[in-house]
């Protein structure tokens, strides 16, 4: 597939077996990454074939880790979130591959290309049920700082309102520079990350 779609880090699966794929340059292999192909892009792969086809594109410039951060689907609304290194926000993308809406919840990016800063980006996403409500999780860091974040979507399953995401933990372990994915087990009472 790499001389077809390229570099591909985020992948998620729907209810329907479909698979999802968001390209990427994270992995630092310029010299393989094939030209004309932008990092983008998220490719739907239906069974039985599971050939990819370009399912959404987000305006991704490239470069050294630059792309999509990483996708999930979010099975109560049959939709997916995405997030863009590019710009350092999450997208909300329909089951036929509409961009719907996108919500900033930093600093808004200054319009250069290229990768955003570390305190910007946004990599890993998690959804889960709780109770009544569907909760998207993110994490930030910032130097030291790491931080978990959540967005709690409304009924429909649309972004809310700007600036209402809040901080759920601030003192995340570890210390690598990025935290890539988030899932949460099957009763959603914890998180893996």
């Amino acid at each position: 597939y790499l001389d077809s779609i390229g570099q591909i880090f985020g992948l998620a699966t729907d209810d329907s077996a479909n698979v999802y794929l968001a390209s990427s340059d994270v992995y630092l292999y310029p010299s393989i990454q094939p030209g004309g192909i932008p990092t983008g892009n998220i490719y739907k792969a239906r069974p039985p074939l599971f050939r990819a086809e370009v399912f959404a594109t987000l305006p991704n410039t490239g470069g050294d880790f630059n792309g999509i951060g990483n996708i999930v689907y979010d099975r109560k609304h049959n939709q997916l979130f995405a997030t863009n290194l590019e710009d350092g926000k999450i997208y909300r993308i329909s089951n036929t591959g509409a961009i719907l809406s996108m919500y900033d919840p930093f600093v808004a990016d200054n319009g250069n290309n290229g990768i955003v800063v570390q305190s910007e980006q946004i990599w890993g996403l998690g959804i889960n049920y709780e109770s009544d409500s569907t909760k998207l999780y993110f994490p930030r860091i910032s130097g030291a700082t790491r931080e978990l974040w959540s967005l709690k979507l409304l009924n429909s399953g649309a972004f809310p309102a700007a600036n209402t995401h809040r901080r759920e933990l601030s003192t995340l372990p570890g210390d690598e520079v990025r935290i890539t994915d988030i899932a949460f087990s099957n009763s959603g009472q914890n998180m893996l990350f």
